[in-house]
């Protein structure tokens, strides 16, 4: 993967997983979020950052989501001192 491409692919799990979830649930302490909160989080990313238009597809932040999950589940079984927390 080019830096271009991580660089990317980073600011939209920051900002469109992350952000999203602090902003749903203020105080979450970690990756671990439960059916109501996901449900919410699918529901906040149908809309634009500037509440008004909605977002006509995002099928590819859900798979760069389940991705990332999948990677820390790799992760875990390496590393499971580090990573399974």
């Amino acid at each position: 993967m080019d830096y271009s491409t991580l660089d990317q692919l980073s600011r939209s799990l920051a900002g469109l997983l992350w952000a999203k979830i602090e902003a749903l649930a203020p105080g979450q302490p970690d990756l671990r979020i439960d059916a109501d909160l996901y449900r919410r989080w699918r529901e906040a990313l149908g809309t634009h950052q500037d509440g008004h238009k909605q977002r006509e597809e995002f099928e590819h932040i859900l798979r760069s989501v389940r991705s990332f999950y999948t990677d820390l589940h790799s992760w875990a079984v390496e590393e499971p001192e580090k990573w399974a927390p």
